[in-house]
């Protein structure tokens, strides 16, 4: 797989749009050169662009505002996932399986932002070659600070189902079926954009789940819950929230994490790390990271 400079964006911007292109469709665009450079431009113009596409992840059939919004953020966001994670490790396979088939974007869609807040964090990770083995099929394997492997699986709940309990554990117990039992696992559990509407309700219900999930497994040492939230302002601002990180204290493994396993990511280093298409969009959504790590640990940032 060919590797696509920044540089190559900017020269790209520089020939194609006129300076006065508001940022927000300069962003659009970028995210649109980068999709068809990995996925090709017969699938952009299938999946993104046609008002026939049977994808509801991407809204190309917009009714609403809103849906309009959501569809130029989530565009911007895969496009800058896809540039910002082109050369992690294992990556082009999950690339060459959404390009055969695309229904498989929403799950894309979170492994890539579960990669992102690993990333971020400065873990090692690289992606592992699906084979279809119980116990073998897991998303990616991580580096801890002390040196061993863990194993990480992610799950999303379908953005069209309602969030419960019975969906929550049936999620949760098929990602554990997938990891390895000789090591560490780690769960991303990917809540739908309507759950998060009422948070109290949602870190009830997971937490109750997550709970009894901890007392009949020790294979699983760590889930972590996170969702992307829509902010919908003049700068059709997306947030990505990390809700929390749940610690198995039942688990063998549970002495490779601290309670804080995600302490790494910071503005500095999201700064350095992640190159942004339009500042607002992903600003917010890192700085919805940080506030929530941060509220997690009782301080708040100047």
């Amino acid at each position: 797989m060919k590797p696509i400079p920044y540089s190559a964006l900017e020269l790209w911007l520089k020939h194609h749009l006129p300076e006065s292109t508001p940022p927000e469709w300069k962003a659009y665009s970028l995210a649109q050169v980068v999709l068809a450079h990995f996925l090709g431009l017969d699938w952009v113009e299938a999946n993104v662009m046609s008002n026939n596409s049977s994808l509801d992840f991407f809204r190309t059939c917009p009714t609403t505002e809103d849906d309009r919004i959501r569809h130029i953020v989530r565009v911007v966001q895969f496009g800058e996932l896809l540039f910002n994670l082109q050369k992690v490790p294992g990556i082009e396979r999950r690339i060459e399986i959404i390009r055969a088939d695309p229904d498989r974007i929403e799950q894309t869609f979170t492994e890539f932002v579960a990669l992102m807040i690993l990333v971020l964090n400065g873990t090692p990770v690289r992606f592992v070659e699906p084979i279809g083995k119980k116990g073998e099929d897991f998303d990616f394997e991580i580096l801890l600070p002390s040196r061993a492997k863990a194993y990480c699986e992610a799950k999303c709940k379908i953005e069209a189902n309602e969030l419960n309990i019975a969906g929550l554990e049936k999620s949760l117990k098929k990602a554990r079926d997938q990891l390895p039992k000789y090591g560490p696992g780690v769960v991303f559990l990917s809540v739908p954009e309507h759950s998060l509407k009422d948070y109290v309700a949602l870190s009830a219900t997971v937490s109750i789940v997550i709970d009894k999930f901890f007392r009949d497994t020790t294979r699983v040492a760590l889930v972590v819950v996170h969702g992307c939230d829509l902010f919908c302002d003049s700068h059709f601002s997306a947030g990505t929230l990390l809700l929390k990180e749940f610690k198995n204290e039942h688990s063998q493994y549970a002495a490779h994490f601290n309670r804080d396993f995600l302490r790494n990511i910071t503005a500095e280093r999201i700064t350095k790390m992640w190159i942004r298409f339009i500042a607002p969009a992903w600003m917010k959504t890192l700085d919805v990271i940080l506030d929530s790590l941060e509220t997690d640990r009782g301080t708040q940032r100047p």
